[in-house]
């Protein structure tokens, strides 16, 4: 039962600030893939170890878009991405302020705006510098754009040299809606995203990834079961590479029993069973890859114990 409650419970830019060349911003799916385990592209049939009885796991969960749904990140990314796509498309004019049309996409430019705020954020900011200037952010210029009949797109965004920084919120109608912030260094080959949202699922996560040394660091909180939370990291470097996850939930008294695992690369793509240590008994210690689940080290993300309770939390108040 243990085991069930862990598991089943739950393009490119080469421009200077403030200018434009029609280049556009970059995208993120692909950059995650490099450093983040992926198990889309796996046939669970092909699994000897797999067990069906699982297959609605955390893992599977936040890095399977076809089980995890809202509940994985690289579907919400994939999102981020298709926005980034349509803004794109008015790269061109970025630097005039007005209106613009593309096929069924109006967009208005305003580069008047040089700071924003990120929506939502019911999290303790002291992640080890995770946001730049708490709550405001820097930027060069806000995009609002419409399209089909209930879409809307406020994407703020600066680009200097090898980095990037943006904050979105879309809304679908008044029932659907996602908030973003995302920060790109590809000097130093980091990348964080942040997200919240509501769809079918109410989701609030932090990843943060070297493409590079393809590691990666993640925590998230959604409202299954009550709510589910998972932290945890890692590297994927190579077969033998390990990660740690550490998870808890309302059905497991009351998200007071922590659990976790440590596996690598190999076993989770082999879906081998690994033991479930109980943290009361046996705390994580913060030793190797253990360092990710510890609390208060400064590889770990910690629980994030929070996620929106309506759209009406994600309006862009700016």
């Amino acid at each position: 039962m243990v085991g069930l409650c862990l598991f089943a419970c739950g393009a490119e830019s080469d421009t200077e600030e403030g200018s434009s060349d029609g280049t556009g911003l970059q995208t993120y799916s692909d950059d995650v893939k490099e450093c983040t385990p992926y198990l889309g592209d796996s046939s669970l049939s092909d699994w000897s170890e797999w067990n069906p009885a699982v297959s609605e796991s955390i893992l599977m969960k936040l890095f399977d878009p076809e089980i995890g749904r809202d509940e994985c990140i690289y579907n919400h990314i994939d999102i981020l991405d298709a926005h980034i796509e349509m803004i794109n498309e008015f790269s061109s004019n970025w630097d005039t302020d007005g209106d613009y049309t593309v096929d069924d996409m109006t967009a208005t430019i305003d580069n008047t705006i040089s700071s924003v705020d990120i929506p939502y954020i019911n999290i303790d900011l002291n992640y080890n510098d995770f946001f730049s200037d708490l709550l405001k952010v820097q930027v060069d210029r806000v995009i609002t754009l419409s399209a089909d009949e209930d879409l809307t797109i406020h994407m703020g965004f600066a680009i200097e040299d090898n980095s990037e920084i943006l904050v979105e919120q879309y809304e679908i109608g008044d029932i659907e809606a996602g908030v973003y912030f995302v920060k790109r260094d590809d000097s130093s080959n980091n990348i964080k995203i942040w997200h919240a949202s509501i769809t079918s699922k109410k989701v609030q996560f932090m990843w943060e990834g070297d493409t590079r040394n393809q590691w990666f660091r993640i925590t998230e909180s959604t409202n299954t079961t009550g709510n589910w939370e998972v932290m945890g990291g890692g590297s994927i470097a190579d077969s033998d590479s390990e990660m740690a996850f550490m998870a808890r939930n309302d059905d497991n008294n009351l998200s007071n029993d922590e659990y976790y695992i440590t596996l690598t690369l190999q076993e989770l793509n082999d879906a081998v069973e690994v033991d479930i240590t109980n943290a009361a008994t046996t705390p994580p210690g913060g030793t190797g890859v253990l360092s990710y689940i510890t609390g208060g080290n400064t590889d770990c993300f910690g629980f994030l114990d929070a996620f929106p309770s309506s759209a009406s939390d994600l309006l862009w108040n700016n």
